[in-house]
């Protein structure tokens, strides 16, 4: 039997990371187990991703032998590193074991540090603690970011912002009608309304989205915007301006919807196009349809458009 080392017990605001590499996908169920078994407090596998042309949902890798992570209280660690290397050793001698030592964190406090007001399309963009009473409000757009969430500092994001700024100017937003699809944070049927739409509606597939959303309308206290647990095939009225923040794939797989949900003369702004294949993506989203391009943006990984009907 392997003599156990003493150390000093490392404080408690930190925590073990275990990381083993090489491990046989056959054996995960059965070491999962036995670690949450042994006090692990969770354990993630560390998968890898591909993601085909104009597809939205990245594949997950089926590989043989995978990568997993596993959590430990900072004082388990010697009697941990014995326990599974006599487990590795019977079954799978050949998965690398590796240990690292983690501080706990705020992640949200720790990056308030770093999130600050920024301006896009004549707005100003404020997280809630650092709004005053000062700002006009005409021209802000209060957020209060979460982890999940779109706050506007993304290029899918900021694009969509852009070409509404776009539409704007040409006076298609001011006493229109918006639809906001994949709304996340909402974030942008406030963009809406601050532009003058007439009404605006936020759907997402993700019931927490919709939490983000009223909470966001709510910080905002907007008068014009509403998010409904509907889905896009189950809106029946049409929409001056349809908007959709979403990966190239899905707006593919949402093509005819999307279309459907806007009046025939009305604008359709797609973002969340992938640059390397937006001709792709352009050439097969106008095919078979009466509308055409209006507007491109992009820099050398996103693309946003504006299609007219």
């Amino acid at each position: 039997m392997r003599k156990k080392t003493l150390t000093v017990n490392p404080p408690l605001d930190t925590f073990w990371e275990l990381r083993l590499e090489g491990l046989p996908r056959s054996l995960e169920p059965s070491l999962s187990v036995w670690l949450f078994n042994q006090g692990c407090w969770g354990i993630v596998e560390n998968l890898l991703f591909s993601q085909p042309l104009l597809r939205y949902e990245a594949k997950i890798k089926t590989t043989k032998l995978i990568s997993i992570t596993a959590y430990f209280d900072p004082r388990m660690r010697d009697e941990m590193e014995w326990k599974v290397s006599r487990w590795l050793q019977s079954r799978s001698p050949l998965t690398r074991m590796s240990w690292e030592l983690q501080a706990n964190q705020d992640w949200l406090k720790e990056w308030k540090k770093y999130f600050k007001p920024f301006s896009a399309a004549g707005l100003r963009f404020v997280p809630a603690w650092e709004v005053s009473k000062l700002m006009p409000r005409a021209k802000t757009v209060i957020i209060e970011p979460g982890m999940a969430f779109g706050t506007g500092t993304h290029a899918t994001t900021r694009f969509a912002i852009e070409h509404l700024k776009k539409l704007s100017k040409k006076n298609k937003i001011k006493g229109k009608t918006i639809l906001d699809v994949g709304a996340g944070s909402g974030i942008l049927s406030v963009v809406a309304e601050k532009f003058g739409a007439l009404k605006c509606l936020a759907i997402d597939n993700d019931p927490e989205s919709w939490r983000e959303c009223r909470k966001m309308f709510k910080l905002n206290k907007t008068k014009k915007c509403r998010v409904t647990e509907k889905q896009l095939h189950q809106i029946k009225k049409k929409y001056d301006v349809v908007v959709a923040n979403i990966i190239d794939g899905v707006l593919m797989e949402l093509k005819k919807p999307l279309l459907n949900a806007l009046k025939p003369g009305g604008y359709l702004i797609l973002s969340g196009i992938l640059t390397d294949g937006a001709s792709a993506f352009i050439k097969s989203f106008l095919s078979r349809t009466n509308c055409k391009l209006m507007s491109e943006t992009k820099d050398e990984e996103w693309t946003s458009l504006i299609i007219s009907k």
